[in-house]
């Protein structure tokens, strides 16, 4: 059988699967991974597991610190890991309310539908479709309403297809003996019908009684002002419903007029019935609450059929960090245990191990940015940078049943939309299944954005012997960086997701004397906020999104903190208290290569006698070698210093030192640059296009050549007498164990800005690189095909006649090197 054929029967398969699971079961199966309640914890805290297998698995669980070299520090007892149902999709819950027994009420509310049709859904009601009463659309994309009397189920249907993308006013009208279906006050059905037979199941906004399971029964859109009346208003009242609401932002009835009104314009984390009965509404899988209402003053809340922002599994096992744990990277793992579905993450996931607060602290503190790891997240849905068959897992539909329009479902990162085609997912959550935070690459050249890149840090930290303490950005966020405690902070990675209160307390550090290092690229880049103890991360990308996404400027204010959100860079010059927090290491966002490192180039270097370059280099050497041959670290995001704006914290009479640039981009890439960001947003436009943060030209992607130059390593003194060195790649950690140049810059920003020893080429008590041996590599010998004298970014490969000497030098110079630190420190 030829392999083309055999895919496409597979997911012929696939698909006949999942349509039967739609129809039946109440949660997908064969989901399962691994995650625990939380990032970072202390010595002495309970870490509590999550786990799922497609079988009853019997296994214990390792805690693995990372550094120089692995150690196991305990395991659990054994414990069996089952498959743990994931039900997914976002609706509303009303708790102690009932349509059961009623011979009159009007259901009436307004639905903003991003997708209808392929399903049966319920827009408000209560029951399955066959018991209680409620508004439904059916899976031709036709509006229904109907009533179960006990006797008989009473339907009516309209028959055009219910239009997306626009405001719908809905209202089920039921005087006991006749039932009117109104959309847009407009009565498009009418039934006799008779009172409601009691009703045991729960009543709901956006979900039948069967949700949530497997993404069935669910509305996709936004809902707002939602009302039960007692009794059946007539279609003048129903008209001066719909008027009311879409001409005030706030259209609640008199409390003792209704018995449910909800608004959607509740602060973040409740939804409250403001009617006389005040009952408790519970939001099933979060939703997103607070964006644009009928009214662009008011609010909605947005549901989505693949909604899944925390994994809801019962807790598997726990273990004990030990009180004396090292401050460090770690690993919970399921030793031999076999994903057999290698489309669903392994169970193992990194979690941080931070120093007590009250306990000794190092002078570095290391910033893991498991923002980024969150945001990145798509579970359970399709890997968007995964390959083919990992994004037909779930099946695709249409928007509408008549239209040629395929999407996906169930991704639920920053970077994608819902199964709708047209919603971002704005709130992402720690407690799910997530490969990236696994230390266990299988990326091309074991290179992996995320949390690859911090083990790769700390193992350089270690094996350099320089001590460290390890945070995350919650934790800059919660400002547990006391400058008195820690000189320097190290931002490493992919550090694109920031919060307000990282921003802030980031900038009060550089102002107390302390120094930050960055390696990382599109760093300081979204703007992000945090609800339930981090649990809950909530970014809404402005300008990025537009219409139908977005519906009027409350859409780029974020739930959680009332900010506004977006584009650190462009919030800054939309907010005149601010000064450019993308420039708190002075540069910006300006190339984007690709994620593969067959993309990345290197750095070329312009200052050589700056105090900060180990001893050796020449202007024009090019730097940045990673472990493979002809594999560089200037990618897959790189930061340039722009020269007409400098930092904000800048030392007065100080100036900006460049000390490279990337250059030598292999031919084949394409990116995009933004250098000098011209663009000036109109602060007031919600769906500004995204192009016109481009490149000065406009153009919105420019083929990158090798002359191509972006990615800066630059260093400032700061105005509160730290420093910031920025070497501006989100790949630049990777040429740590490989490059003397750059682990040697590192070194000596490090041995500066922590300890203030070697500053302004002083002597320092760290060693670079031996100067004069980097004068005489041989290209051809290091195998980097004649890039010329002088070049550093390689391993440095002896004579083979001098080949024992040499080993013998460099044994003696690495024990008084050693000597040298022991004494320093």
């Amino acid at each position: 059988m030829s392999k083309p054929l055999l895919k496409r029967l597979k997911c012929i398969a696939l698909v006949s699967f999942m349509a039967a699971t739609l129809g039946n079961s109440p949660a997908y199966a064969q989901v399962h991974g691994m995650y625990t309640d939380k990032a970072v914890y202390e010595p002495g805290d309970e870490i509590e597991i999550y786990a799922s297998a497609p079988q009853a698995t019997t296994l214990s669980f390792a805690l693995i610190r990372h550094g120089a070299s692995d150690e196991r520090v305990l395991n659990t007892a054994a414990v069996v890991v089952e498959s743990q149902p994931t039900r997914v999709g976002s609706f509303a819950e009303v708790e102690g309310l009932s349509l059961g027994g009623r011979s009159a009420f009007t259901l009436e509310g307004w639905w903003y539908p991003t997708l209808v049709g392929g399903d049966h859904v319920m827009v408000a009601g209560q029951g399955d479709f066959e018991r209680g009463a409620g508004i439904t659309v059916n899976a031709q994309g036709q509006l229904g309403a109907y009533v179960d009397t006990g006797a008989e189920v009473i339907r009516v249907v309209q028959d055009a297809v219910l239009a997306i993308d626009r405001w719908h006013h809905l209202a089920l009208s039921f005087d006991g003996a006749q039932l009117v279906l109104y959309r847009d006050a407009q009565p498009v059905a009418v039934a006799a019908a008779a009172a409601v037979a009691p009703v045991a199941a729960p009543f709901r906004i956006g979900a039948s009684a069967r949700a949530p399971g497997n993404m069935s029964g669910i509305i996709d859109g936004r809902i707002d002002a939602w009302a039960l009346w007692p009794r059946a208003l007539s279609a003048q009242a129903i008209e001066q419903r719909r008027l009311r609401s879409a001409t005030q932002p706030d259209a609640a009835p008199l409390p003792d007029e209704v018995d449910l009104y909800l608004g959607f314009d509740d602060p973040y984390g409740r939804i409250l019935d403001r009617s006389q009965h005040a009952h408790a509404v519970k939001i099933v899988n979060h939703g997103s609450p607070r964006m644009v209402g009928v009214h662009e003053d008011g609010f909605s809340l947005r549901l989505n059929h693949d909604q899944l922002v925390d994994a809801g599994w019962a807790r598997t096992a726990t273990l004990r960090v030990p009180t004396d744990a090292r401050s460090g990277l770690y690993s919970i793992e399921a030793p031999g245990f076999d994903a057999r579905d290698k489309r669903w993450p392994p169970l193992q996931t990194s979690v941080v191990v931070r120093p007590k607060t009250d306990g000794e602290k190092s002078r570095i503190a290391v910033i893991v940015p498991v923002n980024t790891w969150v945001a990145y997240n798509p579970w359970p849905g399709y890997n968007f940078d995964g390959p083919p068959d990992e994004q037909d897992y779930f099946p695709a539909r249409q928007r509408t049943p008549d239209a040629s329009e395929t999407v996906r479902s169930a991704n639920n990162s920053a970077y994608m939309t819902m199964g709708d085609g047209v919603s971002l997912a704005l709130f992402q959550g720690w407690r799910r299944p997530n490969r990236h935070t696994s230390v266990a690459s299988t990326a091309g050249y074991a290179f992996d954005l995320r949390a690859k890149l911090s083990l790769e840090t700390v193992q350089w930290l270690e094996q350099k012997g320089i001590d460290y303490d390890l945070y995350t950005d919650w934790d800059l966020g919660d400002a547990r960086l006391d400058p008195a405690d820690y000189g320097l902070v190290f931002v490493h990675g992919h550090s694109e997701y920031w919060s307000r209160r990282a921003l802030d307390h980031a900038q009060a550090f550089l102002d107390a004397g302390g120094s930050f290092l960055f390696m990382s690229a599109n760093a300081i880049y979204w703007h992000v906020a945090h609800g339930d103890g981090h649990q809950v991360q909530e970014g809404r990308k402005w300008p990025t999104f537009v219409r139908p996404t977005a519906l009027g400027a409350n859409d780029r204010v974020l739930a959680i903190s009332g900010e506004p959100s977006g584009l650190w860079e462009l919030i800054a010059q939309c907010e005149d208290a601010i000064a450019s927090p993308t420039l708190l290491h002075g540069a910006t966002f300006d190339i984007l290569t690709g994620g593969h490192p067959t993309t990345f180039g290197r750095w070329e270097v312009e200052d050589a006698d700056h105090w900060l370059w180990p001893s050796g280099l020449r202007d024009g050497d090019r730097v940045g070698q990673s472990r493979y041959e002809d594999i560089f670290t200037v990618g897959h995001e790189g930061d340039s210093y722009v020269p007409n704006r400098p930092p904000p914290g800048l030392a007065a009479g100080a100036t900006v030192s460049l000390l490279a640039t990337g250059t030598a981009f292999p031919a084949s890439v394409v990116g995009k640059l933004r250098r000098n960001l011209a663009y000036q947003p109109d602060c007031n436009e919600i769906a500004a296009v995204h192009a016109g943060l481009m490149s000065p030209t406009g153009e919105r992607h420019i083929a990158v050549t090798e002359d191509t130059r972006a990615g800066s390593i630059l260093y400032y003194p700061h105005r509160g007498g730290g420093h910031v060195l920025t070497i501006g790649s989100t790949a630049a950690v990777w040429a740590l164990q490989s490059d003397p140049a750059i682990s040697g810059l590192a070194e000596r920003a490090i041995d500066c800005f922590a300890y203030q020893r070697g500053c302004h080429g002083e002597d320092s008590s760290l060693p670079g690189p031996p100067g004069d041996e980097l004068d005489e590599v041989d290209d051809a010998a290091a195998g980097l095909g004649g890039q010329g004298p002088g070049h550093c970014g390689c391993a440095l490969a002896p004579p083979a006649g001098d080949a024992a000497g040499l080993i013998v030098l460099l044994g003696l110079l690495g024990l008084l090197a050693l000597s040298r630190r022991l004494r320093a420190r």
